[in-house]
């Protein structure tokens, strides 16, 4: 088991996965964990870059706190 914290972002109508076996997967993880699931266009984030940028960004530093 990994025990690192994960972050996992994933859009909501994203053609490449199911939402449901997602959430499945995700509830396997050993915490810590964090899921982001929200419609970001599809699989790749078009428009959603700078946040994709940011919210990465934080989770990385909040993990040297």
């Amino acid at each position: 088991a990994v025990n690192n914290p994960k972050l996992v972002i994933a859009s909501e109508d994203d053609f490449v996965s199911d939402a449901a076996r997602l959430e499945s997967w995700f509830e396997a993880l050993t915490p810590p964990k964090h899921l982001i699931q929200k419609r970001f266009d599809n699989h790749f984030f078009r428009g959603h870059e700078t946040w994709l940028a940011d919210t990465i960004f934080d989770f990385l530093q909040a993990q040297l706190r």
